[in-house]
């Protein structure tokens, strides 16, 4: 028959197997689950650096699409300035008559109102004329505004082809008359 301390001692070396067997399991899972967390860490840390890089990018972008912004902007003023200095009154060519014929040129006539109530204008107006030459040009601009009601020729001078067709106006002046 087995001794009491055969049985002892077959009896701890059974608890220390089970005991390490026990261990053996949780330190395989614990190893287990530090394969798992170090590849998510690592995944997490690949989609960190992702997102960095098109951060990084993004900030480029933006900062491009301000420059753009600033360009564009300082591009506006400047047109908005040469739209005013354009649409000064003095700047502005007012049709007097759309009719000419084979030979005629364009003619900027420039007429100053006369001064008294009741007249068309104040100050002068450049008016688009047609004529062979300066003083067909004018003789048709006195027709229409002539010298006994108070106007007065100031100036003729030729017009260049863009001159004398100019994109069309949404609100055109015509000559009264």
């Amino acid at each position: 028959m087995p001794s009491t301390l055969a049985i002892a001692l077959l009896s701890v070396v059974a608890a220390a197997a089970l005991a390490a067997d026990g261990s053996l399991r949780r330190v395989r899972r614990a190893q287990a689950r530090y394969r798992t967390l170090t590849l998510k860490q690592k995944a997490h840390l690949e989609r960190l650096r992702r997102l960095a890089r098109d951060s990084l990018l993004l900030l480029r972008e933006q900062r491009e699409v301000e420059q753009s912004l600033r360009d564009l902007r300082r591009d506006i003023r400047d047109l908005q300035a040469e739209m005013r200095s354009v649409m000064r009154r003095e700047n502005r060519l007012v049709v007097l008559d759309e009719r000419c014929i084979p030979g005629d040129q364009p003619w900027a006539v420039s007429i100053q109102a006369p001064d008294q109530p009741g007249a068309p204008w104040d100050g002068v107006r450049q008016f688009r004329v047609w004529g062979l030459d300066a003083e067909a040009a004018q003789a048709r601009a006195l027709r229409r505004y002539p010298t006994a009601e108070g106007f007065t020729i100031l100036s003729t001078t030729p017009l260049t082809a863009a001159q004398a067709s100019p994109a069309p106006d949404p609100a055109p002046i015509r000559a009264a008359g």
